[in-house]
């Protein structure tokens, strides 16, 4: 075992002592047990000491928390529906003293770039597999930046002459970049997270394993430089970064599984205490002389109260004259009325 990842097991063992309340069913409880995860122990402070952060396990479970937890779901989905929205629209300010133009030049550029800008921006053409509009695609990315906080998207350069522009987009799943992250909090990054850098840590390549969107199943690997030989970009990541040395994004939702589990819990608590309150029991009490295993009998064989009488019998279908007599004068009788039907 090299250095390193003596060094990270030692991180992760030593932060796996303090364990949380289990979490509920369909978190990644494995990864859930330590801090490395999101974890906290009952109180939710923190122990003393450095933290190594398990991008691949706080992605996951933050994940499950989006799905299960509203709470989660409404922190995620605020920014996306309320600043993403539909998209955000093109509002081109061109500074004319900077580029050496007049004032009504730029404007002129300005009300040319705009609709252009829309026109591409509208067609589901520029999108690799033409599932969304780049208007379409701002809430995606903010739902990435939320809950993973690691964005990667593929650009395309393509020549197609029914395309509005050369330029395609494409998501890549954070996933989908091999290898696992770790943030140490001590700043240092010992572990290849599937990005290549140079001596200065800029990134300059991405290993990605993609699906063959034909085949079912079929996966394969590949190294995307972050520039062509042109020097056009062909990769775009992005995330917030708080630590030095950071390498690639974890999830905010991390920092608070804990608490909503919490949240659910006591939420469910609740309906299930509402559930058994509105429940209403009854009993009947039979007198000293009914049979304790039938206490309505001696109630249903008072007069005018007994059980509802069968269908009346039709004479000449299905009895007799004497026969729909007969059950006259017995339901007359059970009813109190005597004999006198």
């Amino acid at each position: 075992m090299t250095d390193n990842k003596k060094y990270l097991a030692a991180m992760i063992v030593g932060g796996a002592d303090i364990k949380p309340r289990a979490y509920g069913p369909g978190y990644v409880s494995a990864n859930y047990g330590s801090r490395s995860s999101g974890a906290k122990f009952a109180g939710g402070i923190t122990p003393s000491g450095g933290r190594i952060f398990d991008h691949r396990a706080m992605r996951s479970n933050a994940r499950d928390a989006y799905h299960d937890s509203s709470q989660a779901r409404a922190i995620v989905d605020r920014f996306a529906d309320s600043v993403a929205d539909t998209g955000l629209k093109l509002e081109s300010s061109p500074n004319a003293g900077i580029l050496g133009i007049t004032p009504e030049q730029a404007e002129a550029w300005a009300t040319i770039v705009e609709p252009r800008f829309d026109l591409y921006a509208r067609s589901k053409n520029q999108h690799r597999a033409e599932n969304m509009t780049f208007y379409q695609s701002h809430r995606l990315y903010e739902l990435f930046q939320q809950r993973e906080n690691d964005m990667f998207v593929r650009l395309y350069y393509n020549n197609d002459r029914s395309l509005q522009n050369p330029l395609q987009f494409e998501f890549i799943d954070p996933d989908q970049i091999r290898n696992d992250a770790f943030t140490s909090t001590y700043g240092v990054r010992f572990t290849d997270d599937g990005i290549e850098r140079d001596s200065h840590g800029r990134e300059k390549a991405y290993k990605i394993w993609y699906q063959d969107p034909t085949k079912y199943g079929a996966y394969k690997e590949a190294t995307v430089d972050k520039r062509g030989r042109s020097g056009r970009l062909h990769m775009l990541h992005g995330f917030s970064q708080e630590y030095a040395g950071q390498g690639r994004g974890y999830s905010r939702l991390g920092s608070a599984l804990q608490e909503f589990e919490n949240i659910s819990t006591f939420t469910l608590a609740q309906i299930q205490k509402a559930i058994a309150q509105s429940s209403i029991s009854m009993y009947t009490k039979p007198s000293q002389h009914a049979d304790a295993s039938n206490p309505m009998a001696e109630l249903m064989n008072q007069p005018g109260i007994g059980p509802a009488p069968a269908l009346v019998p039709c004479v000449g279908a299905t009895a007799t004259e004497d026969e729909a007599l007969a059950w006259a004068l017995s339901t007359s009788r059970s009813l109190g009325l005597g004999d006198g039907v």
